[in-house]
């Protein structure tokens, strides 16, 4: 553990309709302009499931020039995966693109998964160098198929790769422990987005920062549509108070959450 750890913020993503009905883009053109100011580095703009409607919401928040990173995300076996990653790039500094662990969810076994993810990543790659990989599910997949994928993508040129508890049943112990693991195997940043089914996203984030977690997948308030994620507010604080630096601006952060109050 040492250094910066870089918390990347999904409240747009995850809070679509979080006070019963759709922000306004002038709402949430708000939210990632202060989200720039309270320090915080990067904030998902396009989801995986909205990338033409995301795309273009994006243009505007670009060219407000907040200085913010602006990612997005791609479903790297979606069917229309190479047109999103063309327009995802043009406008985006970086996206990642997605590929469920599960074995319940497409593309079946873990030969396809690889198979169809290095297509879209080689695809993606040839369009910009800011390319990282997504792993949902990753907490629920056997510890030697995640090496594998993992090894598999980043020597194709992943920048970054990011591990998804997606359905919360993850715990502070053995995850710390899968993960010092598999971060001693690779080169490459390797970030944590938690979820809190259990209540354990705050303590997940600490064990992943702890287990050498470059970065941490977070939300204002924790918010997100149905089950939260680890809250931006309450990760900062823990990582500020174990004098681990975020760059983040607590004065600035505080006045985030009364923006997801109103929807104008």
């Amino acid at each position: 553990m040492g250094g910066r750890v870089l918390l990347w913020d999904s409240t747009l993503r995850d809070t679509r309709e979080a006070t019963g009905e759709p922000r306004s883009d002038q709402r949430n053109l708000e939210i990632v302009g202060q989200l720039a100011r309270a320090g915080v580095a990067e904030t998902v703009v396009v989801s995986p499931d909205h990338v033409a409607e995301d795309i273009r919401f994006s243009r505007r928040v670009k060219a407000e020039g907040d200085g913010i990173t602006l990612s997005g995300q791609v479903h790297a076996n979606g069917p229309n995966a190479e047109a999103e990653i063309e327009k995802a790039v043009e406008i985006l500094d970086r996206v990642d693109l997605m590929m469920p662990l599960s074995e319940q969810k497409l593309p079946v076994g873990s030969a396809r998964k690889i198979s169809v993810l290095l297509e879209a990543l080689d695809f993606a790659r040839s369009r910009s160098t800011q390319v990282g990989v997504g792993f949902l599910y990753a907490t629920e997949a056997s510890p030697l198929f995640l090496l594998e994928i993992v090894q598999r993508t980043t020597r194709a040129g992943a920048q970054r790769i990011t591990l998804y508890d997606t359905t919360g049943e993850a715990e502070p112990f053995s995850l710390r422990s899968m993960l010092e693991e598999l971060i001693a195997e690779i080169r490459v940043p390797v970030f944590f987005h938690a979820h809190d089914h259990l209540g354990l996203a705050v303590a997940n984030s600490w064990a992943a920062v702890l287990a050498g977690a470059r970065g941490l997948g977070v939300s204002i308030r924790g918010q997100r549509d149905g089950v939260g994620n680890a809250s931006l507010e309450e990760v900062a604080e823990l990582l500020e108070r174990n004098k681990i630096p975020t760059g983040v601006d607590a004065s600035e952060l505080a006045k985030l959450g009364p923006m997801l109050d109103t929807t104008r």
